[in-house]
């Protein structure tokens, strides 16, 4: 008996030394994904020093095997018909299919690529590890799953506080083909001028953006994604917005209350859907459902836009920062601010097939 309360002892002992060693490994895995990484100043040759939002990153001089978990460059990607090593058709609230011309030119430009579904929080390194990718573009600001995207690949990380412009001239530039994201660019540009000319004066017309959740409803300011198309254009936004805007300079949304109404009021109001067609399905919903909704609550109908019957609903690409969605914004705005057929007066130059 003793013999045996020996060997448990011992058993005892052995194991309290593993919990022992594995709380001081985890405790070296948590410190090293905490801390910060050691700034790259210089690169081996045959990389080039690609700035980005964390410092710099040696890549290839002209990478071809990107992965990107970044809806933005995926946009632009696709748009100058450079594949990456596998296609991301879903990852959380963003859906290919959301944003209109997008799926035909995934599947004419990834024919024949393998397609993942990608969700940050449960992200799989060890099926990305198969594709072999030579970088990473990211847009997580979490620099925990950057570092861990980092065993596979050099990442960059394009900043979501740039302007969508600036983001797309970056991924551009890190596989080499900056001056033919200009040239895309140039066309947007083209075609905001040939929206404005459909006015006197643009500025003198106010657009509201509101993204509807079913559980709540928030403001897109001027920072935002589609509040820097509004800008582009020269629509202006109500006072009431202004004014937010200036207390809150960082943030790109604000959260709507009832006693805030006013907020959201405008010549023309814009009718976001939160999320993606499919999780609402899930949820029994549907944007059609949310603006119903809005339209039928007694407090809305005292804005002038929806006495007006200038209440319009777009999809989720609204807040999907990207030259696809860009584009798209464009479309929107020529039929519900202007009243025109765009197919008429600016075509949409982008390549869907």
């Amino acid at each position: 008996m003793q013999k045996v309360g020996m060997i448990l002892k011992r058993i005892g002992k052995v194991l309290l030394w593993i919990v022992l060693v594995l709380v001081v490994l985890i405790g070296a895995l948590v410190f090293w994904l905490r801390s910060e990484p050691a700034q790259v100043t210089e690169c081996d040759q045959g990389l080039r020093l690609f700035e980005d939002a964390d410092g710099a990153e040696c890549i290839p001089e002209m990478p071809t095997d990107v992965f990107s978990v970044s809806v933005s460059s995926s946009q632009l990607y696709l748009a100058l018909g450079f594949p990456m090593v596998v296609r991301v058709r879903a990852f959380e609230d963003f859906v290919v299919g959301d944003i209109p011309n997008l799926e035909p030119r995934m599947e004419a430009v990834h024919a024949g690529v393998p397609e993942v579904e990608i969700n940050r929080e449960t992200l799989n390194l060890e099926l990305l590890l198969q594709f072999e990718p030579e970088v990473i573009v990211s847009e997580f600001p979490t620099s925990e799953v950057n570092k861990l995207l980092g065993t596979i690949a050099p990442v960059v990380l394009l900043s979501s506080e740039d302007s969508w412009k600036s983001y797309s001239l970056s991924a551009g530039d890190m596989i080499g083909s900056r001056a033919e994201a200009e040239a895309l660019l140039q066309q947007f540009d083209e075609r905001v001028a040939l929206l404005r000319a459909q006015f006197d004066d643009p500025s003198e017309i106010t657009v509201s953006v509101v993204r509807i959740h079913p559980e709540n409803k928030q403001l897109q300011l001027p920072s935002s994604f589609s509040g820097q198309i509004i800008e582009a254009v020269g629509f202006s936004i109500p006072e009431a917005q202004r004014e937010l805007s200036e207390t809150v300079p960082d943030q790109s949304v604000y959260l709507i209350s009832e006693e805030r109404i006013d907020l959201i009021d405008g010549d023309h109001i814009i009718i976001v859907s939160g999320t993606t067609n499919e999780i609402l399905a899930e949820q029994g919903s549907s944007l059609d459902a949310l603006v119903e909704d809005f339209n039928n609550d007694p407090l809305y109908q005292t804005l002038e836009g929806a006495q007006n019957g200038n209440v319009s609903a777009v999809g989720t690409y609204w807040r999907l920062a990207g030259i696809y969605s860009a584009h798209a914004i464009l479309d929107d705005l020529f039929i519900h601010v202007a009243g025109v057929d765009p197919n008429e007066v600016a075509p949409n130059p982008l390549p869907y097939e």
